[in-house]
């Protein structure tokens, strides 16, 4: 095993990836490994169970979740959604110890965060004799190899004709001198891009609830004289650091201040990342999106964001379906949060929505409550989140009915809650940047009319 860690070092430690391990039942030899320097740095976050996911024939098999690695100490903050993308799980229950009733048996999943990418059902022979011990260290080696093969992406060797084992389609049917069988199976390739159009497509057409993407700067490129378009890579499982920063909107079309707002969000916290999350269904709007004007909308955010390492900070997209109002986002995205059960108990590590005052005069308003306020404070209370607050200019009428701008900060509506909710608010008064995507659109409409008529 000493000689994969040596032969691997190297791939580890310029890969950047970070492993996710969960384990129940064998594979303590595995862990023990991958713990022993220099694996060490390969291995972001480990579980281990005594319980074992088998039934006493193994007929029944279940893999325990893998446990999300986003938030890896390792990382840092500039570098959250990298780790993501480049994180990988693997997991395994197993029921060891051969009796001559009942053989040994495994289930190993590989996962990257675009999906499975190896499984391997092994029934180890009976009539091996092998101790416990053995055993252990016998699908430890299988785990270890799995792990090699997907770090280097060799997955081509084990495709090939579909083989039945225990009615189950496999790729490959391997059957060691001892008499194991491990049935192995890989999922076929997909395009990045196609993946992408899927992930966006299943919010779009079937329902799906949330889609997490992170710009994959290794392969975006420059097209046209627009600048980056850059490319995504959707995370087969979604999952948030703590204290997530959320900037919502519309984003037609980002620009600045969205930026400059996210920015001073984080420096007003101690929030590691920002999420922008774009809403592209809800009940009360017929969808028209089509997957080219999501992605349109998503490429906007390359020239705000074109370079990882001058970026303000580590950044991905939320996509969401049927949730417009705050405590529906919030209920949708705070189980996402790879935190523990003590912690989300205890209300610590909280998500934090970044909203402007516009949005906050409506949150406290009785009348978007049934005209209650103790319902409206109630609401405020449940929601498991956090709001930073960026000033807005608000048009209102001077004496003599004429608009008049005013910049709200959203202290006076704080002020009026009780004091055990003020400590939900955080409000950033030294910001401000008078920009909107409204004035934009306007902009670029003009700006297209006037080349028209250059045109004609």
């Amino acid at each position: 095993m000493q000689a994969f860690v040596l032969k691997q070092q190297q791939e580890i430690e310029s890969s950047r990836i970070q492993l996710a391990v969960a384990l129940a039942g064998g594979g303590s030899h595995f862990l023990s490994t991958l713990t022993s320097t220099p694996a060490s740095r390969l291995l972001g976050a480990a579980t281990m169970r005594r319980a074992v996911y088998l039934t006493a024939k193994g007929d029944k098999l279940h893999v325990p979740s893998i446990v999300q690695v986003s938030t890896a100490p390792q990382a840092s903050s500039q570098d959250i959604t990298t780790r993501m993308g480049q994180s990988m799980g693997i997991a395994m229950t197993s029921k060891l110890q051969s009796t001559s009733k009942w053989p040994s048996r495994a289930y190993v999943v590989v996962e990257r965060q675009n999906g499975p990418s190896l499984t391997i059902e092994a029934t180890l022979s009976s009539s091996s004799a092998r101790t416990r011990l053995e055993e252990d260290v016998f699908v430890s080696h299988m785990l270890l190899t799995c792990l090699e093969k997907a770090l280097n992406e060799d997955d081509d060797t084990l495709n090939g004709n579909v083989v039945k084992a225990n009615g189950k389609d496999h790729d490959r049917i391997v059957t060691t001198d001892c008499g194991d069988v491990l049935a192995i199976s890989v999922p076929p390739k997909i395009d990045p891009q196609q993946a992408v159009a899927d992930a966006i497509h299943r919010i779009l057409s079937q329902g799906e609830s949330c889609v997490m993407l992170i710009p994959d700067y290794s392969t975006s490129r420059v097209i046209g004289s627009n600048g980056n378009t850059l490319h995504w890579k959707p995370l087969a499982a979604p999952s948030l650091p703590p204290k997530s920063l959320v900037v919502s909107g519309s984003f037609n079309p980002p620009h600045v201040g969205h930026i400059g707002l996210a920015r001073a969000a984080l420096d007003a916290t101690t929030c590691p990342t920002v999420w922008f999350e774009l809403a592209l269904t809800n009940a009360d709007k017929v969808n028209d999106w089509t997957v080219e004007q999501v992605l349109n909308r998503l490429n906007g955010f390359a020239t705000l964001l074109p370079d990882p390492q001058t970026n303000p900070f580590s950044w991905g997209v939320i996509l969401t379906n049927n949730a417009p109002l705050f405590v529906d986002k919030a209920y949708l995205l705070d189980p996402l949060q790879a935190k523990s059960k003590l912690k989300r108990l205890a209300g610590q590590e909280q998500l934090h929505f970044v909203i402007g005052t516009d949005t906050l005069v409506r949150m406290v308003d009785p009348k978007y409550y049934d005209n209650s306020r103790d319902e409206m404070l109630d609401t405020l209370a449940r929601m498991p989140c956090r709001f930073v607050v960026g000033g807005r200019l608000q048009q209102n009428k001077d004496a003599n009915n004429g608009q008049l701008e005013v910049f709200v900060t959203g202290k006076e509506q704080v002020d009026e809650l009780p004091n055990e909710l003020k400590d939900k608010f955080v409000l950033l008064p030294h910001f401000r940047m008078d920009i909107s995507s409204t004035e934009l659109r306007k902009r670029m409409a003009a700006i297209g009319k006037g080349n028209e008529a250059q045109r004609n």
